[in-house]
This record gives C-alpha cells, sequence and structure tokens, in this order.
C-alpha cells in the first residue's frame, strides 16, 4: 500500500514508538512484527490493510479486524490457533473471538519483553490469521478495509528506517 506521507508522520511515529517502547530490541521487534504483518497482509489483499498511529501506540487491521496492536506499551497479536495447546499456553495467551473469521483463533497479549522469546514460535499461527483476515469466506482477497482513511505511512516508512540500521 503505498500513500503520501504527511511531513510530520515519520517524526511522529518516531516519537511515540520511542516514548512507548524505549527499550531498542524491544522496539525493533514489535516494529518488525508491524511490517511483516504488512507486507503479508499487503501481498494478499493490497487494499485490505491500515496501521492507525495513536499518541499511545498503533493499530494494525486487516479487513475490519484487528491483526497487531501496540497501545501503552502492551503488545496483542492474533493467531489463528487454538489457546491452551502449544506454544499458546500461559498466562500471555487468550481466546481471541472474531465473527469473521474461522476459529480457532487466540492471542498472544503481553509487553515486547515477553514476546521476544516466543516471536519465531508465534510466526506461522500468525501469518495464518493474516491470510484469514485478508481473505474473504469465498477465499478471494478482500477489497479494503474502513480504516483506510486513518492510514500512517510516515509509521511503515519509519518501521522500515529502523530494519535497514544495525542494532546499536
Amino acid at each position: 500500500m503505498q500513500s503520501e506521507t504527511e511531513p510530520d508522520e515519520l517524526a511522529a511515529a518516531e516519537a511515540v514508538l520511542v516514548e512507548q517502547c524505549p527499550n531498542l530490541e524491544e522496539r525493533l521487534a514489535v516494529l518488525h512484527r508491524l511490517l511483516i504483518t504488512a507486507d503479508a497482509a499487503n501481498a494478499i489483499a493490497p487494499n485490505a490493510w491500515a496501521v492507525t498511529l495513536f499518541v499511545n501506540g498503533f493499530r494494525l487491521n486487516i479487513g475490519q479486524v484487528e491483526a497487531v496492536i501496540f497501545i501503552d506499551g502492551g503488545l496483542r497479536i492474533n493467531l489463528s490457533a487454538s489457546v491452551g495447546t502449544k506454544p499458546f499456553v500461559g498466562q500471555n495467551f487468550v481466546a481471541a473471538g472474531y465473527r469473521s473469521l474461522p476459529q480457532p483463533l487466540c492471542a498472544f497479549v503481553g509487553t515486547p519483553q515477553q514476546y521476544l522469546p516466543l516471536a519465531a514460535e508465534l510466526e506461522l499461527a500468525h501469518m495464518r490469521f493474516v491470510q484469514l483476515a485478508a481473505t474473504g469466506s469465498s477465499g478471494m482477497p478482500r477489497r479494503g478495509t474502513p480504516f483506510l482513511r486513518s492510514h500512517c505511512e510516515g509509521l511503515v516508512q519509519y518501521a522500515r528506517s529502523t530494519q535497514a540500521k544495525p542494532a546499536a
């Protein structure tokens, strides 16, 4: 998805992410998840995803459902999996109910620090969630999202710029 970036969007995105996630390693992990999710959704349904920047974080929607939410230092990543089956066990996993998507669904809910050691294990289940969210029940790509109006291309550009730099 390409849209015109407002001059202050990139700076605003950086300011929000640095404030909400001051630890560089954790911030890079959150931004990496944002990019992987956005790129996967874009490959399936280019007009059906958007990321909204808030003063306290962001939300990435695919169609009408949330895929990744980072608000007030808390991270939620939706997964196509059953809560209670390995590795989706413990206090950081909750059932997720979206009537528009087939079950089972669950979500990782925790901090970036709690997410880091689980990132690789959650990847496949999250990509399955992205696939479900980006396609309709017919299997065809979704054609839009009601959140396109609030899309913040500056956040996507900021995330890309952080991934291109070596971590300090």
